[in-house]
């Protein structure tokens, strides 16, 4: 993101850390609060000024402490507070805006990622739409950032139990009309479908962890050039993972409109500690018909841009034909030779179908050939 400077006199940050929930205790997450402390203090060290950073969090009471002991006097974390202190940012402007959010998050029946408030409860679950979030930064109603870097530390999963499988409309966000002349990063804890580890005993996020110790290695350079911070966090996600575990893997997506609009998105993972899969003819002819379903890949052309979304050393050696089963025979054969391959199609794939019904079911018939391919632990 270096294209364009960034004064840290001149940038503004919003923290959320949400540990405590009306739903009760067993929706307590031990790490928002001090994940929260550790990027203020990282924001500290790059000469961003103390009143330019808003905390709103809601904190378990064993680290209620440790916020008084670094001078933070956050609001609850909760849908109106978070509210009011976005509408606060809309008066200001800046180089740059830093939000950084933890806690509870999934993927909803709508194939939207919601992150929860502290006021949502069991019968009521308060969530913010993190895209309709994302839209409003990218809108006029923020005119006085262009420059935007979003972090979130949730998890990414589909929940399908009854408890979960809701659809609830988000916080009703303060949105103008799409505007140019802005940069947007956008860093994700895990892709679709992992879950976020918390480490309870350390009080922090895993992925907090890893990417505040990236960003303290720049020594305070500013802006920080998230693209190669977001690569090395992944690497060191995977190399930490144990040997028969997934490893979780952030993701991001760029979206610039200066001179035009561009949009990158970042699917690929590192390739450590993920298997490679051997199938069957009738899992090969199972996992045929339901990409066939997809309409991205009933399209060559799009079929194309799925490919250059994976790992590169895929996107390089699949044998291409022109007949439509052959190709995305080729394509899943190829992606199950290597390391993390079945995953990165499926990523890429998935980007393309925004959450259709037939992207769904692939997904489904993926997950029964392949039980492995199931998250990495919970937020704990």
């Amino acid at each position: 993101m270096n294209e364009r400077t960034a004064d840290p006199a001149r940038t503004h940050a919003l923290l959320v850390g949400v540990e405590k929930y009306n739903a009760g205790k067993h929706w307590s997450l031990n790490g928002p609060a001090h994940d929260v402390l550790g990027f203020r203090a990282w924001l500290q060290s790059c000469k961003v000024a103390e009143d330019r950073i808003s905390s709103v969090v809601s904190a378990i009471d064993e680290n209620i402490p440790a916020l008084e002991a670094a001078g933070v006097t956050a609001k609850p974390a909760t849908s109106t507070n978070v509210r009011n202190a976005l509408n606060d940012l809309h008066d200001k402007g800046g180089d740059l805006l830093f939000v950084f959010w933890s806690g509870h998050g999934i993927i909803g029946v709508d194939q939207q990622r919601r992150l929860f408030f502290s006021d949502a409860s069991e019968a009521d679950k308060q969530n913010l739409d993190l895209e309709a979030l994302l839209r409003s930064l990218r809108s006029t109603y923020f005119v006085g950032f262009s420059r935007q870097i979003v972090v979130v530390d949730a998890c990414s999963n589909y929940e399908k139990d009854m408890q979960w499988a809701f659809q609830s409309p988000g916080l009703q966000i303060a949105t103008g009309v799409p505007r140019s002349g802005y940069e947007q990063f956008v860093l994700l804890a895990a892709r679709d479908g992992q879950v976020a580890k918390n480490l309870g005993k350390e009080h922090r996020g895993l992925f907090s962890r890893e990417l505040l110790n990236e960003l303290n290695r720049l020594g305070g350079s500013w802006p920080p050039e998230m693209r190669d911070v977001a690569d090395r966090v992944r690497n060191r996600l995977a190399a930490n993972a144990g040997p028969n575990e997934t490893a979780q893997v952030p993701v991001y997506g760029w979206h610039r409109d200066w001179e035009g609009s561009e949009t990158i998105y970042s699917i690929h993972r590192p390739a450590s500690n993920i298997p490679s899969w051997k199938l069957s003819l009738t899992q090969l002819r199972r996992l045929t018909d339901a990409l066939l379903a997809c309409k991205a890949m009933k399209n060559p052309q799009v079929r194309d841009d799925v490919i250059a979304l994976m790992i590169p050393e895929i996107s390089s050696r699949v044998d291409r034909r022109a007949d439509a089963a052959s190709d995305v025979l080729n394509i899943i054969q190829t992606a199950a030779s290597y390391p993390g391959g079945i995953e990165s199609l499926l990523e890429a794939v998935g980007f393309f179908e925004n959450g259709s019904h037939a992207y769904a079911a692939a997904q489904a018939v993926f997950a029964g050939c392949f039980p492995a391919l199931a998250p990495a632990g919970p937020r704990l």
